[in-house]
């Protein structure tokens, strides 16, 4: 519903104007404000690190949602395929209790993420909006160019504002839609090879079952040998294993370009984000950067005071455990690895 509601999502009875509804809010919503931030950095004269920091970290951002949420209005049609790919009765016919118990515990999970995900970008977005609220000057959550004074009248500064909630609104719920779509749908190709590699491992047990059937119904000859209703179930796992790989191509082709949107996007947010937590422990070239040598004694003295007093670095713990710095960003990047490494070998 709420991808309807963006435009993202065709329904059965979509036309021509849904799909041009949905590039005049792609357009104003998602590609005007990153080339109006771009255009200020480009136009702006005095700028220091921190304010291309703030914006640049946005814009990568926002500038990844451009080429994330294109497919959803190219390719409706196969994305909505895919969507419904599962609804399909090769994957819904269950035949013992522990298969609809992988899809419910499949469902539910999904369900949670989707709500917390949810839940994490309303605080965001309301953090977000609200804060230029609490300071002194007119402000936005972000500089962009505008061709007039949005600070010249309180009227026009906030019409400015409202138009970046919306924008802003529109950013988080199409985050908040699509981001768990994408991760639900590879989940549930991950619970149909489990059904799968159920099948596969319960073949014998299968096979005298379905003999014991046979050869207590009238309707079949007693005739039936054991292998020819184990190639049978073979049969069947293979065609389920094709569907599923079937998926896989059409999943590739529909979400490929977003998911790597997405990590470029972060890629380069992190990268800020850690170049801030770097820049925690400049200080000392911010006073070799000052025209010391033309201060009396006295203030050479405090600065060197000053400059001792910093070689302590100054480090916010996450917890009280883990430090803030860019070594533990990448020390958690080689353990992350190193997990996706010892959990693959497990397996």
């Amino acid at each position: 519903m709420v991808m309807r509601a963006l435009r993202l999502y065709s329904g059965d009875g979509h036309t021509n104007l849904h799909k041009i509804q949905g590039y005049i809010m792609y357009v104003v919503c998602i590609i005007l404000v990153p080339a109006l931030i771009i255009t200020n950095l480009i136009l702006q004269q005095h700028l220091d690190i921190w304010q291309i920091n703030n914006n640049v970290i946005y814009a990568a951002e926002t500038i990844s949602w451009i080429t994330k949420l294109l497919p959803f209005l190219r390719n409706g049609d196969q994305i909505k395929m895919c969507i419904h790919y599962f609804e399909d009765s090769l994957f819904t016919a269950f035949k013992e209790d522990e298969q609809k118990r992988i899809i419910q515990e499949c469902t539910r999970i999904c369900k949670r993420n989707s709500f917390a995900f949810l839940v994490g970008c309303m605080i965001a977005f309301g953090c977000f909006v609200t804060a230029p609220l609490f300071w002194k000057d007119y402000r936005f959550p972000f500089d962009l160019w505008l061709p007039f004074n949005a600070t010249a009248r309180p009227e026009i500064y906030f019409s400015v504002y409202v138009f970046l909630i919306i924008k802003i609104f529109y950013v988080t719920l199409s985050g908040a839609s699509i981001d768990p779509l994408i991760a639900g749908l590879a989940y549930h190709a991950t619970a149909q090879l489990r059904i799968l590699k159920y099948n596969l491992k319960h073949i014998s047990r299968n096979v005298d079952d379905g003999i014991w059937t046979k050869n207590n119904s009238a309707a079949v000859n007693e005739k039936i040998k054991k292998c020819e209703i184990r190639y049978n179930q073979i049969k069947e796992c293979v065609d389920h294993h094709n569907a599923i790989l079937t998926f896989a191509k059409i999943y590739e082709e529909c979400f490929s370009l977003s998911v790597f949107s997405q990590f470029a996007g972060s890629a380069v947010a992190i990268c800020f984000s850690c170049l801030q937590l770097s820049m925690n422990n400049s200080l000392i070239n911010g006073i070799y950067a000052a025209s010391w040598y033309d201060y009396d004694m006295k203030s050479k003295k405090a600065l060197i005071t000053l400059m001792e007093r910093s070689k302590t670095p100054m480090i916010i713990t996450a917890g009280k455990i883990l430090p803030l710095t860019l070594e533990t960003f990448t020390m958690m990047l080689k353990r992350t690895y190193s997990l996706i490494a010892v959990l693959k070998n497990y397996q």
